[in-house]
């Protein structure tokens, strides 16, 4: 490309290519903070065809405080009372075990819900195309990447046939999430880790009268004689059911209309009640870049990470990777960090995506299993634990790989809380009422801002930090005791929330909380003023 000169020429403080959701998300989160973001993606509108269904509280929290949960509300199919039943079936029909999605989590959200990933995705490509902080470059297809010391660069060709434009993109920072077949993750960062996992699934998505009720919400069926998964595909209608192929069967054969509603009329569906959106042929495997950065470049979503299907994570991992680089690229960018910073964001998402991976690996094998006789063990052994593959107090609490926490703090690492709270006249969920996406240093005893030395509150206010003093009878009053729940069974009295919704740390007393902030603005290595103008 260098002997290319380019029609348009696009400066910005960070590129992202690919405008999938991780794309969009993570160009939302930056723009909203004030940065200019470089938005290119090949197709010039968003894939029309459904790939995820799932939607976890964290990712829920994400687009509250992204400011699009209200735009994106009407793509997402909530139950009524908010809870989802989940059963694990033998190939008999026998119900083994079942689960239920609670309507409430730790994020003020219901545990999970269903979407519409086509329309998600058009909602929030209209919201970021509308951003005054976006340029969205669509129908441009990347064909290399590349630094020259202060900048990223994309270069990239009209994707239209016969279309000669040339397009160059000039960036502080570039964010790869183009999908498993990732441009960007190319040289240094095309490394992967393949745990050997990889079966074939015939998907199919169908639309059904809105009122037919299909029942449970979720369900696995085992094999013998096929491993089936039935899921919902979201509102209006939209259900997906997932087929293993079988040891023999022709994928030509597996991946045609026919088979898709042969397959489908063991549940009563038809090609007179119900329309065929889609069949697809995939490859459910496990494995991940072992590098996620590479100078100034830096992977996220499916670009650094494939997972099977079976926990429903894909595509609620690569929103986390969103919600993890931005807060950092915004420090960097504002030369209140290094960036250097980008090194934890590599070591917390990957420690957490492994062990993601490895979970729903180890439910694929559990799932994927053809022999009558270790089926028959499994279902023995399913039938003596009620709480399915895994105990409900370990289901989805990954903890984040060494990085930005404290290691030594059992509570750190993991999903902060989220309640309602009330500030004078307004009453809602935590994020909105006191419409902060930052660093959040919280106290349910007394304002903790109280106790942090003079050096220190300078540096917490450097990184955008907020203190707050929630309980009954304060200012932000904590309606539903949630906070004061959350922090008593914990035995502490202070902690330090990060922008993407982690507990940094907490101290079990309010005399604790100058060291504790002290501690995040070393990690982060806070810069004075000056020495970010120098810089």
């Amino acid at each position: 490309m260098q002997d290319m000169k380019a029609d348009l020429v696009v400066d910005s403080d960070v590129a992202v290519v690919g405008a999938g959701p991780v794309g969009l998300i993570t160009a939302i989160l930056l723009a909203n903070r004030g940065h200019r973001v470089a938005l290119v993606d090949k197709w010039p509108e968003p894939y029309a065809l459904p790939r995820a269904t799932g939607i976890t509280h964290e990712i829920l929290r994400c687009l509250q405080v992204a400011k699009v949960i209200d735009d994106v509300r009407p793509d997402i199919l909530f139950t009524a009372d908010g809870s989802r039943r989940f059963e694990m079936r033998a190939g008999t029909g026998e119900v083994l075990t079942v689960r239920v999605d609670k309507p409430s989590s730790a994020s003020g959200w219901p545990e999970r819900a269903s979407f519409s990933q086509p329309r998600f995705e058009r909602t929030v490509n209209e919201r970021a195309r509308a951003h005054p902080n976006i340029r969205m470059l669509r129908g441009w297809n990347v064909i290399a990447t590349s630094e020259d010391g202060s900048r990223a660069i994309v270069d990239a060709v009209a994707s239209t046939p016969g279309d000669p434009g040339v397009l160059q993109v000039r960036a502080r920072y570039l964010v790869g999430s183009d999908g498993a077949n990732s441009v960007v993750r190319s040289g240094e960062l095309a490394s992967m880790e393949d745990l050997g996992f990889a079966h074939d699934w015939l998907v199919v998505d169908v639309v059904l009268p809105e009122d037919r009720v299909v029942t449970p919400h979720l369900a696995q069926i085992f094999g013998p004689p096929r491993p089936t998964t039935m899921v919902s595909g979201g509102p209006g209608g939209r259900r997906r059911w997932e087929f293993m192929r079988l040891e023999g069967e022709p994928l030509d054969e597996l991946n045609s209309a026919e088979t898709a509603w042969r397959l489908l009329a063991d549940f009563d569906v038809r090609p007179d009640n119900a329309v065929l959106e889609r069949h697809s042929v995939y490859t459910f495997e496990g494995r991940w870049s072992t590098q996620w950065r590479s100078g100034r470049r830096v992977l996220a979503g499916d670009a650094a990470h494939l997972m099977p299907v079976f926990l429903g994570e894909g595509f609620n991992s690569g929103v986390r990777d969103a919600a993890a680089l931005a807060w950092r690229l915004d420090l960097i960018l504002r030369g209140v960090a290094p960036d250097t910073l980008l090194d934890s964001y590599v070591a917390e998402r990957l420690g957490h995506v492994r062990q993601v991976v490895e979970q729903a690996v180890a439910a694929g094998e559990i799932i994927c299993v053809l022999d009558a006789e270790r089926a028959a063990e499994r279902d023995e052994r399913l039938r003596a634990r009620p709480d399915g593959l895994m105990p409900e107090d370990k289901r989805r609490d990954w903890r984040l790989g060494e990085g930005i926490w404290r290691t030594a703090d059992p509570q750190a690492g993991y999903l902060a809380v989220q309640g309602r709270v009330a500030v004078g006249g307004a009453v809602g969920l935590f994020d909105d009422v006191v419409d902060h996406h930052g660093f959040v240093l919280l106290g349910v005893d007394n304002d903790p801002d109280r106790f942090l030395s003079p050096a220190v509150r300078t540096a917490w206010e450097r990184i955008g930090g907020i203190s707050a003093h929630v309980g009954r009878d304060t200012s932000i009053a904590d309606v539903d005791g949630t906070y004061a729940a959350w922090f008593a069974g914990r035995g502490i009295k202070v902690a330090v929330f990060r922008p993407d919704f982690y507990v940094f740390g907490t101290a079990a007393s309010m005399d604790g909380t100058d060291a504790l902030v002290r501690d995040l603005v070393q990690r982060l290595d806070v810069r004075s003023p000056a020495a970010a103008a120098r810089s």
